[in-house]
């Protein structure tokens, strides 16, 4: 700063001129007020000669000349640059300083010299310039790590200054890091990374590539880019269910990083978009369809396929569809058996894949018919008409369409005689496509069971249930034999053998005869009942030839005669049988007779004999008189071969009967159950099982079962013929029962099964203990209702009654004590007094009887101990022999003895001057006693004669006694005749009389509990 002064009056005027050169109007010159000039940030363009003028209005103008030189220290023009280099390139680091010379030129690399001999990579140059000086680092191959600062120092003698260069190598980026998946739908996948070194180069964009998991990268991949300041990516229109790669590359101005690692992502699933392939139906059985089908196409799969629903209905229905899952099994057909269907039904079928996203669309219906099957139903109401002896009409209606099952080709029926026994006799069949068929050609007068049932393509269905008819009745069959025989000399036995087929009820026989020798015949026809067949004909002419022949007539008519027969009678006859031998069947338990009618002169013996062994009578066979052989109740072992021979001295003859005997007559119907019993029960019910014999020819209708409680009347119950087993309910709890079943149809019931005795469960009450029973007051008693056990049964009433110990006499309390009462109580006892209480508890299993001593408490409600009880004689002695006690006791019984003859003679003038005595009200004007109630109570409350104007009697008593009062009864006669006027008059207080033993001697009773009877 040029420093000038210049002194003088006035104002001074300053001027500063640079010599040579025109100054420049800037700021950085300012004239300061002493007059100095001031330059600012001074440049080497600053120097030159300034020149300083001062003037004022008095003198001339001063001025001076001054040369400034501007000496430069070393600068630079930048304290900081950078220097870029491509990585493996050359880096140019220039340090230019301004100054003046000489200047020195020193470089530091991150703070220390840098020494060229230890970098073999650089090379240091210097240039000198005009306006100062130039070095150079020349860095070769330059690696990421010579990206750091350079510090260039320059100094000369008027200054330093230092400038800091960095050099930055430049390479392409890293790879991204840390590539993850942030969310993924089943379209799209949402990607994160975190952003790798950037090689000193800002990172421009990002480049996202993916591709599915089996593609290869060198092949054509997808890709999207992203701004280099973002570092997420969303890649949308993906597969579902597709596994993809991703990875990422980062790109600046130097080029594009390598990619960063893989990254697979499996994106979810969707439901299947496509429905299932190729699918097949057909019908497996009647009731049964088979579904085939393949997967969906790969694409539109969109997961994995873990199963199939398979729907189903009928075509025809608007039912929804049922369905049935299948679960996908590796390498497995996929194939499915709907079963449950209905026969020979059309059925819409579908399938429909289903993965873990749900389930995709459903593939086209396809409708196809189950197979054809028997009928499963039988033709409904099936009746029969006997049309003729030979021919029924069956008539049924149609079954039902949906019970058809298929093609309906017509209806079968199947008929069969009805056999007396178990047997089955051979059956017939006929067709017809109608609802009616005659059957023709049927024995006459023979009970036929039919069955109809409808038939398709496929076979028969279920049969109806038998119906039986019987054919109409026609003309019977000839008797198949007959016998004529001597009886004597005027006399002929006719006997002859029923029809084979008697084809109707017998109304009567005809026995028919003629004379071969011209004789007279007193009559030459006989009616014989139908139960009879042998007739006497008698009145005959000894000698003379006779011919008979017989036949039987039902309420159709007469039947072709039998063989015919000669004979003549004889006053010699040989033994002989009219009975004819023939096999016999009979039932198990049934009488059976085996006739055995015989003829001879002289009279024949008869031997009857079974198996050749003689047979002796018993309880079991009977001979009578006409020699027929009874067997009381047929037995098994009583089948085998009966023989009946007859012998006198003219001839012997000999008949045989094989005798089988039969479980039972059946006439159709059914077998007994078997294996009936009761499987279990309970408090009102029992379960009864039983079983269908396989063996049964007849089916059931149904059951009949019987039962009954013991000491009950019968009761019976229709059961379904379905049924196998049935719980009876409703029975009394505890009880026990008889119980049988019986099948039956149309032709009759089945014997009965064997009667079972079964028990309800539970049992009778069960008392309880006294602790918890009774609740001990000194008056009075609680019981506690609830403690007793039920045993299993609703206890329906109790009966309460006590009695002094002592006492034989019970007094009943209540008899219908209900079980729903907690407590009941006695009341009315005496303090310190034994009692016996007796509970009997009725349920329907039974009664309980339970009996209780207690004794009540003192009345400040101590209990009293049984040992401490004075009984009746306690500490007692023979008082006759104690003077002290016989005076007092006589003079005592003399005065009563006298008072009570005083009192009887009063009472009896009172009753003839009295019509009637009103007692509380009421007009009692029969005043004689009689047995019920004479002497049994007497009034502690006896009140005035308030009409009579009389006082009452025992005017000391006049008041209401004390309830713990005691009278004592002395002339009980004369007492008797007090009481019928009063004992009526009382409604509470009576004293009763104690009726006991002989040996009692004490006659003291308590009011109180004289009374206690009428408050229950």
């Amino acid at each position: 700063m040029p420093h000038q002064d210049a002194k003088g009056f006035g104002q001074q005027c300053k001027k500063k001129k640079k010599k040579k050169k025109k100054k420049k109007k800037k700021k950085k010159w300012k004239v300061l007020h002493n007059g100095s000039l001031w330059i600012q940030n001074a440049l080497p363009e600053d120097r030159g000669y300034y020149t300083c003028e001062a003037r004022n209005e008095i003198g001339m103008a001063l001025n001076k000349v001054i040369y400034i030189t501007v000496h430069v220290p070393a600068r630079f023009s930048s304290s900081l640059q950078n220097v870029t280099a491509i990585k493996g390139g050359t880096a140019a680091i220039d340090c230019v300083a301004r100054g003046d010379k000489p200047i020195s030129i020193k470089w530091f690399h991150s703070g220390t010299p840098f020494e060229t001999h230890l970098q073999p990579r650089a090379e240091i140059s210097e240039e000198s310039l005009e306006f100062g000086s130039h070095s150079r680092i020349t860095l070769k191959n330059v690696l990421r790590s010579d990206t750091s600062a350079f510090t260039c120092f320059a100094k000369n003698q008027y200054g330093s200054d230092e400038s800091d260069i960095w050099v930055i190598v430049q390479e392409v980026p890293e790879a991204p890091a840390n590539v993850h998946v942030q969310n993924y739908t089943s379209r799209a996948v949402n990607l994160t990374w975190e952003q790798p070194y950037d090689g000193n180069s800002p990172i421009t964009v990002y480049t996202v590539q993916y591709k599915k998991k089996l593609v290869a990268w060198e092949e054509k991949v997808s890709q999207i880019t992203v701004p280099g300041d973002q570092l997420f990516a969303t890649i949308s229109g993906l597969q579902p269910a597709s596994s993809y790669h991703f990875r990422i590359v980062a790109r600046n101005s130097l080029g594009p990083s390598n990619a960063s690692n893989d990254i697979m992502v499996t994106t979810a699933e969707e439901a299947p978009e496509g429905p299932p392939q190729d699918i097949s139906v057909r019908a497996f059985d009647s009731e049964s369809l088979s579904v085939s089908w393949k997967e969906p196409i790969r694409e539109l799969q969109h997961g994995e396929i873990i199963g199939y629903y398979i729907g189903y209905r009928m075509s025809n229905s608007t039912e929804p569809f049922q369905y049935k899952t299948y679960e996908v099994i590796p390498d497995a057909e996929m194939k499915i058996i709907i079963s449950g269907l209905h026969k020979f039904t059309q059925y819409a079928i579908f399938t429909q894949a289903y993965n873990s996203a749900g389930a995709g669309p459903q593939s086209a219906e396809i409708l196809v018919f189950t197979d054809e099957d028997v009928p499963d139903s039988p033709p409904r109401d099936v009746h029969c008409t006997s049309v003729s002896s030979q021919s029924i009409l069956l008539t049924w209606l149609e079954i039902a369409v949906n019970n058809v099952n298929g093609v309906l080709l017509g209806y079968k029926v199947t008929y069969r005689t009805v056999s007396e026994w178990d047997e089955a006799s051979s059956q017939s069949e006929s067709s017809t496509e109608e609802c009616k068929m005659e059957l023709v050609g049927l024995q006459k007068y023979c009970n036929y069971s039919m069955e109809v049932r409808a038939y398709t393509r496929v076979g028969d269905g279920v049969s109806s249930r038998p119906v039986f008819c019987r054919t109409q009745e026609d003309v019977p069959d000839k008797p198949e034999d007959i016998k004529a025989l001597a009886a004597n000399a005027k006399t002929l036995l006719i006997s002859w053998k029923k029809p084979k087929s008697p084809n109707g009820i017998i109304k009567r026989y005809n026995l028919y005869m003629r004379s071969l020798d011209g004789a007279h015949l007193l009559k030459e026809e006989y009616e014989i009942p139908p139960s009879q067949t042998h007739y006497f004909v008698s009145h005959l002419v000894p000698h003379h030839r006779y011919e008979f022949w017989v036949t039987a007539a039902t309420m159709v008519g007469e039947s072709q005669p039998s063989l015919h027969v000669i004979q003549a009678p004889s006053e010699q006859v040989p033994a002989k049988i009219a009975s004819f031998g023939d096999h016999v069947v009979g039932a198990r338990g049934e009488e059976l007779a085996l006739p055995c009618l015989t003829v001879g002169l002289p009279q024949p013996t008869i031997i009857w004999k079974k198996g050749g062994k003689n047979i002796q009578e018993n309880g079991q066979i009977r001979i009578n008189t006409e020699w027929t052989l009874h067997m009381m109740s047929l037995q098994t072992t009583d089948a085998g071969n009966y023989s009946c021979r007859v012998e006198n001295v003219l001839g012997t003859d000999e008949i045989t009967y094989t005798v089988t005997v039969k479980t039972r007559r059946s006439h159709g119907a059914p077998l007994a159950p078997v294996d009936f019993k009761v499987s279990s029960a309970t408090e009102t019910s029992m379960l009864l099982q039983w079983t269908t014999p396989g063996n049964s020819i007849y089916v059931p209708e149904g059951y009949s079962l019987h039962f009954k409680r013991e000491f009950g009347e019968w009761e019976k119950m229709i059961l379904h013929a379905e049924d196998n087993h049935f719980n009876l309910e409703n029975l009394q709890c505890g009880s026990k029962y008889q119980l049988y079943i019986q099948a039956f149809n149309q032709a009759g019931h089945s014997n009965p099964t064997d009667t079972l005795f079964a028990y309800t469960q539970g049992k009778a009450p069960v008392a309880p203990n006294k602790d918890e029973f009774l609740v001990i007051n000194s008056t009075f008693i609680h019981l506690n209702v609830r403690t007793w056990d039920t045993g299993g049964c609703p206890i329906t009433t109790l009966v309460v009654e006590y009695k002094l110990k002592s006492d034989k006499k019970w007094t009943l309390v209540t008899n219908n004590l209900k079980y729903t009462e907690e407590k009941f109580s006695i009341l009315d006892l005496n303090p310190e007094t034994e009692y016996q209480l007796r509970i009997t508890a009725h349920n329907s299993a039974g009664s309980t009887v339970s009996l209780y001593d207690f004794i009540t408490s003192f009345s400040a409600g101590e209990i009293v101990q049984p040992e401490l009880i004075r009984h009746r004689g306690y500490r007692s002695k023979n008082f006759y022999k104690e003077l002290g006690a016989i005076i007092p006791i006589t003079v005592v019984a003399l005065t009563g003895i006298i008072c009570g003859i005083g009192m009887l003679l009063y009472f009896r003038r009172r009753k003839q001057n009295n019509t009637g005595v009103k007692c509380e009200g009421m007009n009692v004007h029969d005043t004689t006693a009689t047995p019920e109630n004479k002497g049994d109570y007497l009034s502690s409350d006896i009140p005035l004669d308030q009409k009579s104007g009389h006082s009452s009697v025992m005017p000391e008593i006049t008041a209401k006694v004390n309830p713990y009062a005691t009278f004592r009864l002395t002339d009980e006669e004369k007492m008797d005749s007090l009481i019928p006027d009063y004992e009526s008059c009382s409604e509470y207080m009576k004293i009763k009389k104690k009726v006991e033993s002989e040996a009692e001697d004490v006659d003291w009773i308590p009011l109180h509990s004289l009374y206690q009877a009428h408050r229950y």
